[in-house]
């Protein structure tokens, strides 16, 4: 609303407007009516300069002729006490002979007649009189009249703008001002009370325009409430559906993202965000190519433009594996689902997607799980018959090292078969870890004791080249296993390290106690969440690259040439994991060196023999 310092009533501008037209038809009348009068004075004074003609002229031409200057005189100063006139004057062949009054020829008006005498039968002009009228008489008396009428038409006018001021104040401005406040201080959230004005309501009173203003605003209120009432229902609804949908859409697990029909984001939600590695402000309003290596970064616009011209769809409501970029620069496998929606006639899309790359992982260790058990299967199976084939081999052999004792020759050929056929049963063993079939003791054991009872077995196996050190826990880690397998494992594990390591280098084994949560776990195929004991093994040697590190654990796989391993022992490592209920995981880098971690299952209850060696 306007200051209140520019507040102008507007029975001020009715009356101004009154005024106005008031004093403009008074001064048009005034100004008629002394157009009038002043005619009537312009009349009078030619009338006498009429009456002067035929009264007077015959006389003073008279006198003149008969030169009595006296007379004239006297005729002329009678000419000069006539009303308005100023000055008289007797002229003869330019002459003056009398003269009266004075002539300032400022407002005056002067006639000239000829003086005629007739002389035997002839008409003689024999002089002239000059007689001048004063024209300010009349003008002031016209402005004396003027006055008048302008003072009396002030006064009446004056009266009638008091009047008009309390009548309009009365019947309408004071009406005005209670719709004015009324209007103002109307509050859609009050209880509606109608507008009623401080008016007299006589019986049979006619209603006039203030009663039919007032109804329309009565009942435009009325209506504005309800309408008003009905928008604030629609908005709380409103606001509820959007907030639900902006939550379901910020909030859902998969990504979800809002292109225009250009291709520009629009809207760019949390799991987006962390899929792509883009907060929402460095995304919304730039191209969604920006998501996708290439060519799919290329081809983009393309599908859009094509799927807007032509209606085919190559992926437009068609869910597919793409390619996806994250803000690393790092490319990844990912679903995606694009559906139009429609809005105002101006299509846009919402592209739904999924990262697959936790998936993918998944897959493929579910895969190499499914294949190791395969492997495991067949390798049981041949290991055992394999064993028992050695048992006979080895039977016989040893009788005919009892038959033939005396043949030194043929003695030294059974020690060598009774030696291979110990080295196959070895092998077996190896065979038999892997499938995790072989027969296991389990008892409860303190890893901690054992790897430090094995410390100078292990250094001895190292050599003086590789600086060995260990470092166990401070806390007991007792874990229900097999120890004599452990320390197989141990073994195995070092001499892998010691032949990654042919310059020398450092070998730690560390014991931990660990706790592996549902999110580990959910990740890796055949692992159960709960305490394990972490036997890690790491060495500083050559390290794998990743094409050789996912076939670490598969058996007979080695990277040593003919003859010099038999690709059995990480596998015996990962089946003596499985068959304890545990885990085993390796991670190398070239250059760097590797790291296996076994995680046996900790044992936390209380009582019974606890193994050390």
């Amino acid at each position: 609303m306007e200051d209140d310092k520019k507040f102008r009533p507007i029975s001020w501008r009715l009356i101004a407007y009154i005024v106005l037209c008031s004093s403009l038809i008074t001064l048009i009348l005034t100004g008629f009516q002394l157009y009038r009068e002043y005619q009537v004075d312009i009349a009078a004074i030619d009338n006498a300069f009429e009456r002067i003609k035929k009264v007077h002229l015959p006389t003073i031409s008279a006198t003149l002729w008969a030169t009595d200057i006296d007379k004239l005189e006297t005729v002329v100063i009678g000419l000069s006490n006539m009303v308005g006139v100023v000055h008289v004057a007797v002229l003869e062949d330019d002459k003056v002979l009398v003269s009266v009054g004075e002539d300032n020829d400022i407002e005056t008006i002067t006639q000239l007649y000829p003086l005629i005498f007739e002389h035997r039968g002839e008409l003689l002009e024999i002089g002239s009189l000059h007689v001048t009228i004063d024209l300010g008489i009349v003008y002031r008396r016209l402005t004396e009249r003027a006055v008048v009428i302008l003072i009396g038409n002030a006064i009446k006018t004056a009266l009638v703008v008091v009047f008009m001021l309390l009548v309009i104040h009365a019947v309408v401005t004071r009406h005005l001002r209670t719709i004015s406040r009324f209007v103002r201080n109307f509050q859609m959230d009050e209880p509606f009370e109608p507008l009623r004005l401080s008016r007299k309501n006589r019986p049979g009173r006619p209603r006039d325009e203030l009663d039919l203003v007032v109804d329309s605003i009565n009942d435009s209120s009325l209506r504005m409430k309800q309408v008003f009432a009905d928008i604030q229902k629609s908005e709380t609804a409103l606001q509820e559906s959007e907030g639900r949908f902006h939550s379901a859409f910020q909030n859902v697990a998969t990504g979800n993202i809002v292109i225009t029909d250009a291709g520009i984001i629009e809207i760019f939600n949390t799991a987006a965000e962390e899929i792509f590695g883009y907060t929402a402000d460095e995304v919304i309003d730039r191209n969604v190519s920006m998501l996708m290596p290439e060519p799919e970064r290329g081809r983009h616009d393309h599908y859009i433009g094509n799927f807007l011209r032509t209606g085919e769809s190559k992926i437009i409501g068609i869910g597919r594996e793409v390619t996806g970029m994250r803000k690393n620069g790092e490319t990844f496998t990912m679903r995606l689902g694009v559906g139009e929606m429609r809005i105002g006639g101006r299509s846009s899309f919402v592209s739904s997607v999924s990262d697959l790359t936790e998936m993918k992982a998944l897959e493929a260790k579910l895969i190499q799980s499914q294949k190791m058990e395969a492997v495991g299967l067949l390798t049981g199976g041949v290991a055992h018959d394999f064993n028992n084939l050695m048992a006979i081999m080895l039977g016989n052999a040893e009788l005919l090292e009892e038959t033939l004792g005396d043949d030194p020759e043929a003695g030294r050929y059974i020690k060598d078969i009774i030696l291979a056929v110990e080295r196959g049963a070895s092998l077996t063993q190896r065979l038999l870890a892997f499938s995790r079939k072989q027969v296991l003791a389990p008892r409860q054991t303190d890893v901690n004791k054992l790897v430090a009872g094995l410390e100078d077995m292990l250094s001895r196996t190292l050599g003086e080249t590789v600086d060995l050190k260990v470092d166990a826990h401070e806390d007991a880690c007792i874990a229900m296993i097999d120890p004599s397998q452990l320390e197989n494992v141990l073994i195995n594990l070092a001499v892998n390290a010691r032949d990654a390591m042919p310059q020398g280098g450092h070998l730690i084994i560390e014991i931990n106690t660990v706790t592996l949560d549902e999110d580990y776990t959910s990740r890796r195929a055949d692992v159960e969440p709960g305490e394990y004991v972490e036997v890690a093994v790491s060495d500083t040697g050559t390290g794998m690259p990743p094409e050789i590190l996912e076939h670490a654990f598969e058996p007979f796989f080695t990277t040593k040439d003919v003859g010099e391993g038999s690709g059995l022992g990480l596998s015996m490592v990962f089946g003596f994991a499985k068959q304890s209920k545990g885990h085993a995981s390796i991670y190398s880098e070239v250059g760097k060196g590797t790291t296996v971690k076994v995680f046996l299952p900790r044992d936390t209850s209380e009582g019974g023999r606890v193994i050390g060696r």
